[in-house]
């Protein structure tokens, strides 16, 4: 347990630091770049979840592999297996990154003289910022690989040195760079294409370095495909129907919307996605923790230790949403500098961060699934949710605009928690499904929701200046507070917490 807590400390250190960094620098890249040029950088956002499909299957195919791996008595045919399948996965990976470079270079035309409406940026220069986004993310796509490996090893702690690292260089050097050279997209984009190639590589090096020696030099083995190929596929057909559930609003926006609007509608989706801070270091640490209960049967150990990560989850997830959702266009106000965007943008905000609460409470429960390796339920899921939320999302686009894209993801998420945990309960942990609604969830719900409506009541509009910014955090205080000391496994963590100090 010890090892599971500094893996999770590592991880929301290196999230935490990712998704902050990120976010303070928008308000600088729309400075330099203007609003249109950050729509296409909204757009880049949009390709690289795109591809990030291709990977679904394979690293969480490595994560779990290396992970059960760990569990097991060590030997050198273990060994050896282990390396191969990592080598395997490599092979594939670098290759499916050379066509995805080449398949946006040769499709950078076509998106920009027939996709994208740019407004004051030539056709010329859109469909170069395309080929630019082709080959960053070239370079940077097999650090999914590298990243499910080190995970599934358990060594975060290295994993999230080299991201600090590499976030750091991305968000501020890219400013740098903007600040010395033409604050062009094509100098965006080469300092992402430099940064993203070293990231692999350090990425890269630190796997192997912790992958157990081998009495051979790996190779290419089909055999080992072929034993994950059931996981594997399943996986592939959940990260595209994701994606495609997922980015069904920025899709059709991006064909509506002129890029300036787009912009505002990406600036909102930004910082609502800022709430997988909190919800992706947990993932990463307990999904291969999960699965190593699973290996050797600890039933009662993986229940005790998926309602205790639950609960945390939604005090992670809770107060931060509802203080963003019901302060949506003070914070965007605060953050950007511009009334006229925030105004834009933040009823956009307050719904899209309430989907994306409802989404983070379903990643351990789909951690859980995957420990399992049973990924019919998500498939399936997503299969009946794409029947029903893209002809919605169209429908909602085309007749309410940004908002109205917007609540088809409120909507998705809504009827996951609803229709998609009685049955996830029943086929893995049966008779605990009660427990997840009242305890994990609906407990930790109330204070913050009390706290943040009633702040919102009493106080809405904040004042301008620091004393709205006292305000707002005194809010965000007692709304963390108040969940935390609601759910039963937070509260102990707390009291325990208050008794070291005390000592």
């Amino acid at each position: 347990m010890a090892n599971l807590r500094g893996n999770v400390i590592a991880n929301f250190v290196g999230r935490f630091w990712e998704a902050i960094i990120g976010l303070a620098v928008i308000p600088f890249y729309i400075y330099f770049l203007g609003v249109e040029n950050y729509g296409l950088i909204g757009f880049f956002l949009l390709l690289t979840k795109f591809f990030g499909v291709l990977d679904a299957g394979l690293s969480s195919t490595i994560n779990r592999e290396l992970a059960r791996n760990s569990a097991a008595p060590q030997t050198p045919e273990l060994a050896n297996s282990t390396r191969d399948i990592v080598r395997t996965l490599e092979w594939i990976y670098w290759l499916v990154g050379g066509f995805i470079f080449f398949g946006v270079y040769f499709l950078a035309d076509p998106l920009a003289n027939f996709w994208l409406k740019p407004v004051n940026i030539t056709f010329q220069e859109t469909a170069q910022a395309i080929q630019l986004m082709g080959l960053t993310i070239a370079m940077q796509w097999p650090t999914a690989l590298y990243t499910g490996g080190i995970n599934g090893l358990q060594r975060q702690i290295p994993l999230n040195i080299i991201l600090f690292i590499s976030s750091t260089l991305t968000s501020v050097g890219v400013l740098l760079v903007l600040w010395i050279f033409p604050p062009t997209l094509l100098t965006f984009f080469i300092w992402r294409i430099a940064v993203g190639g070293l990231t692999t590589l350090a990425l890269q090096i630190t796997l192997w370095r912790f992958l157990p020696a081998g009495s051979r030099r790996p190779y290419f083995s089909w055999d080992n495909l072929k034993r994950v190929r059931k996981f594997t596929l399943g996986m592939s057909g959940i990260g595209l129907l994701s994606f495609i559930l997922i980015q069904t609003d920025r899709i059709v926006l991006s064909k509506i919307l002129p890029l300036d609007t787009f912009g505002g509608y990406t600036l909102a989706a930004m910082l609502a996605s800022g709430l997988y801070t909190f919800v992706q270091p947990l993932f990463g640490a307990l999904y291969p923790k999960f699965s190593q209960l699973v290996s050797v049967g600890d039933t009662p150990g993986l229940t005790a230790l998926y309602h205790k990560s639950c609960q945390v989850m939604a005090v992670m997830v809770f107060p931060a949403s509802l203080v963003i959702a019901f302060f949506s266009t003070y914070l965007l106000t605060l953050w950007t500098g511009r009334p006229d965007l925030a105004q834009f943008s933040g009823p956009i905000l307050s719904v899209l961060v309430l989907g994306t609460a409802l989404n983070g409470l379903m990643n351990l429960p789909y951690a859980l699934q995957l420990a399992y390796g049973w990924t019919r339920l998500a498939l399936w899921q997503n299969v009946v949710a794409i029947c029903v939320t893209i002809p919605l999302t169209i429908f909602f686009s085309l007749r309410f605009g940004a908002i109205g894209a917007s609540f088809s993801w409120l909507l998705l998420n809504l009827s996951y928690v609803l229709f998609s945990i009685p049955i996830m309960h029943k086929k893995l942990i049966p008779r605990e499904k009660g427990a997840w609604y009242k305890q994990d969830v609906l407990i930790p719900l109330i204070p913050p929701l009390a706290v943040s409506s009633l702040g919102y009541y009493w106080l809405a509009p904040l004042p301008e200046g620091i004393f709205g910014v006292v305000l707002l955090t005194a809010i965000s205080f007692l709304a963390l507070v108040g969940s935390a000391l609601a759910a039963q496994y937070p509260r102990q963590i707390m009291l325990a917490g208050l008794q070291f100090l005390r000592r």
